[in-house]
């Protein structure tokens, strides 16, 4: 038997709203794992945010930690992510815990709010303490409304759109650009295929590299 225990981080701010929510299901995480410990960055935010973390850490004693990010934020939203992130990372390699071999990284906001479903990650997690692991490396969201393809991050989608500080009219001029090259062949596609990809592609020329078609959809775990 093979003890999974696990460092469950997040980043937060201005997540007052959902921290309560997103925080039954940590603790939901935390009763499937043999041992846990949180770090949380949290970002000078404009609500109740720290207020609300610092209560939290009286129900985890000894279990969590925050991290203080920066207290001036930048404009593009990815590379504060991106600062909070590797702040954690630097965290993780400073306790250094030995015999903790994974990490769960949160979205403290909305996207993890709603309830999560536990038998999911039990079957994973159930596979490693059994000693009889899955084919994995990382583990990530695959739905409709919510595709996390921006957080693989690997070539050729290692720079989005979510990199500028005018998303949307970065958003337009590639839907412009795309509609233009495949035409109706694009059109064609359920938006519910295309949008999550297209949202998170390489800006531009990256495009004309990338040969994007319905099967390469299908690669990427697209469900039509």
């Amino acid at each position: 038997m093979t003890y999974v225990k696990s460092y469950i981080c997040g980043c937060a701010y201005n997540v007052e709203p959902y921290l309560n929510d997103v925080f039954k299901n940590i603790q939901t995480l935390c009763e499937l794992l043999d041992d846990y410990y949180l770090i949380i960055c949290y970002d000078e935010s404009d609500d109740n945010t720290y207020k609300l973390l610092k209560e939290m850490m009286k129900k985890y004693p000894k279990k969590m930690k925050i991290v203080q990010g920066n207290k001036e934020l930048g404009n593009i939203r990815t590379q504060n992510i991106a600062n909070a992130r590797n702040k954690i990372l630097k965290t993780i390699r400073d306790i250094n815990f030995h015999d903790f071999e994974y990490f769960i990284m949160m979205d403290m906001d909305d996207v993890c709010a709603s309830k999560i479903r536990s038998d999911v990650m039990n079957y994973i997690i159930e596979s490693e303490r059994n000693q009889k692991p899955l084919s994995w490396d990382a583990l990530s969201f695959n739905r409709i409304i919510y595709y996390d393809l921006w957080a693989l991050s690997i070539e050729p989608y290692s720079f989005s759109c979510k990199h500028y500080t005018n998303t949307r009219k970065i958003e337009h001029n590639m839907l412009e650009c795309v509609k233009k090259k495949w035409g109706k062949q694009f059109c064609a596609i359920p938006k519910t295929v295309w949008f999550p990809v297209f949202r998170h592609l390489t800006v531009f020329r990256s495009i004309e590299k990338t040969n994007l078609s319905t099967s390469n959809m299908n690669g990427m775990s697209i469900k039509h």
